[in-house]
């Protein structure tokens, strides 16, 4: 008798904790699908101001386009027009003969790939050291200047 009351009783109790749990899950899932309505509702507003927006600068573009092709119509009527010139231009003969110039060819260096990769691997990264070090320093040296103002 008591092993069938102490069962009776554990099963009241996963009872009422699955029932608990499946109504915090519903309302949950309920709160969530309020969520993704507003959201709809929020994208289809977008959606219409986009709309409008594209519908707007349409009517832009065709209002410019309106204003422009008879300006331009009304400049080309007015323009006179040229014949075009069938001579052609034949370049004229200089009295000084063409000047050659000639470049001394560079000292070649005898080094290898690596070599010259490393040394200028180290030559950057020095370079890249000072450039931070000066970018540091200008404001340790407008701070001693401020003092040194501020003591004369």
């Amino acid at each position: 008798m008591v092993h069938i009351l102490s069962e009776v009783v554990v099963l009241v109790g996963l009872t009422f904790y699955f029932n608990q749990k499946n109504k915090k899950l519903m309302a949950h899932i309920e709160d969530l699908a309020q969520r993704v309505e507003e959201q709809e509702d929020l994208l289809q507003k977008h959606d219409q101001i986009i709309k409008q927006v594209v519908d707007h600068i349409g009517k832009q573009q065709a209002m410019m386009q309106q204003k422009v092709i008879p300006s331009v119509v009304s400049q080309a009527r007015s323009c006179p027009r040229r014949k075009a010139r069938s001579k052609r231009r034949t370049p004229q003969q200089s009295s000084q003969p063409p000047v050659r110039v000639h470049f001394a060819p560079e000292p070649q260096k005898v080094e290898s790939e690596s070599e010259s990769e490393s040394e200028s691997d180290g030559d950057l990264d020095a370079e890249l050291e000072e450039e931070l070090n000066d970018l540091v320093e200008p404001d340790d040296n407008l701070k001693k200047e401020s003092q040194l103002k501020k003591d004369a």
